[in-house]
C-alpha cells in the first residue's frame, strides 16, 4: 500500500520578497501553504507544483493526474494552490525555488508574470514546464496544451450546426472571453469567430468575463441586455459559460450557450439541457504530461515539441453536445 506522507509548511513571507533587503513598516504577510508528498520510494528528485485553482473541476483533475504520477514515478511534489492570487502564486514559486526544487511545473492564473519566475528558476538552472494558460512571454522550458484555436472552430461547426438544427434564425453571436493574458483560452474565442462567420453570421458583441463565473455572468448580463436577440453565446471557459445560463435564463433569452473545457458542472449542465456544447480537454492528460516532460528534460532526454518554435506540446480533446455526451471519459 502507497504511504505518502503529508507536510503543510505554512511560510510567512512578504509581498517584496525578493524586492527589499528588508520588510517596510507596515506591510503586508501572506501566508504561503506549500503541501509537502514524499513517496514511499523516493528516486531522489523534488519538483515544484502550483495550480491555477481548485474551486474548478478541471484544475482539480489536473491536480490529482500530477500527485498520482509524483507518486508513481517516486517524485518528491511540492504542492501549492493559487487560488487566482498572481501574488500568492510569484511568492510559492520563489519559496520552492529557495528550497532547491529540480523543476518547475506550474499552470499560472497569472501568465504575465512567468517571465519574472522562469527568470527566478533558470537562474538555478530549474526548467519551468507550463501546463495550460499561458507563458506571458517567458522563455519556457515546454508548454502543454490543447489547440484552442482547432478547438474553437470544432465548437463553432457545431454552434452554426445546432443552430440550424433548432431551426434558429437570428445571426447575432456573443463571446465572453478569458482574461487577456490567457492567450491560449483566447484562441478559443477567435477559432469560433473564423468558422461562425464564415457561415453568415456576425458577432456584434465580446465582453470578458475573467475564466470566472460570476464575472462571466455580469458579462453575458451586459451582452444580452445590449443585443437581446443573440441567437448563442460562446464561452472560452465553463466556468463562464455557466454563468451565461444564469444571465440567459434571468434575461428570458433563448440563446444556446456553448463552454470550453468540459467541467463537470458543464457536462451535467449540457445533460440537462441547460448548456449545448463544450469542449473537453484532457486535464489528466496535460497534468501528467506535464511532469513526464520535467522528468525528461531533467534526464537530459530531447523533447518532441508540436510547435518547435514555441515549444508547445499539444493534448487532444473532443467535443461534448446534445447529442454527443460520452459517458466513458
Amino acid at each position: 500500500m502507497k504511504k505518502i506522507v503529508m507536510i503543510l509548511t505554512t511560510l510567512l513571507l512578504s509581498i517584496s520578497l525578493w524586492g527589499c533587503s528588508a520588510e517596510p513598516k507596515g506591510a503586508k504577510v501572506t501566508e504561503i501553504k506549500i503541501e509537502q508528498i514524499t513517496p514511499d520510494k523516493a528516486a531522489g528528485i523534488t519538483v515544484g507544483w502550483t495550480v491555477y485553482a481548485m474551486d474548478n473541476t478541471f484544475f482539480q483533475r489536473m491536480d490529482g493526474a500530477v500527485r498520482d504520477k509524483a507518486v508513481k514515478d517516486g517524485i518528491t511534489l511540492l504542492a501549492h494552490n493559487q487560488n487566482y492570487n498572481p501574488q500568492d502564486m510569484v511568492n510559492a514559486c520563489k519559496s520552492m525555488i529557495a528550497q532547491d526544487i529540480d523543476a518547475l511545473v506550474i499552470s499560472p492564473c497569472s501568465p504575465e508574470k512567468m517571465p519574472e519566475i522562469i527568470e527566478a528558476a533558470h537562474e538555478k538552472d530549474i526548467p519551468v514546464v507550463i501546463v495550460d494558460i499561458g507563458d506571458g512571454g517567458g522563455d519556457k522550458d515546454a508548454i502543454i496544451v490543447s489547440d484552442g484555436y482547432e478547438g474553437g472552430k470544432e465548437v463553432g461547426n457545431y454552434a452554426v450546426n445546432l443552430l440550424k438544427e433548432k431551426g434558429i434564425s437570428g445571426k447575432k453571436l456573443g463571446i465572453v472571453k478569458c482574461e487577456e493574458s490567457a492567450v491560449y483560452a483566447n484562441q478559443r474565442g477567435e477559432g469560433f469567430k473564423e468558422v461562425t462567420e464564415a457561415a453568415g453570421y456576425e458577432i456584434p458583441i465580446e465582453e470578458r468575463g475573467d475564466s470566472k463565473e460570476d464575472l462571466g455572468y455580469e458579462a453575458a448580463k451586459k451582452m444580452l441586455k445590449e443585443e437581446p436577440d443573440l441567437a448563442a453565446i460562446f464561452a472560452e471557459n465553463d466556468m463562464m459559460a455557466l454563468g451565461a445560463v444564469k444571465a440567459a435564463k434571468e434575461a428570458g433569452s433563448d440563446a444556446l450557450i456553448f463552454g470550453y473545457d468540459g467541467n463537470d458542472a458543464a457536462v451535467n449542465a449540457i445533460v440537462d439541457k441547460k448548456m449545448h456544447g463544450t469542449m473537453k480537454q484532457d486535464a489528466e492528460a496535460m497534468g501528467e504530461k506535464g511532469l513526464e516532460t520535467a522528468e525528461q528534460i531533467l534526464r537530459g532526454e530531447s523533447i518532441t515539441y508540436d510547435n518547435p518554435e514555441t515549444k508547445e506540446i499539444f493534448v487532444d480533446g473532443y467535443l461534448i453536445g446534445e447529442d454527443s455526451y460520452r459517458a466513458d471519459k
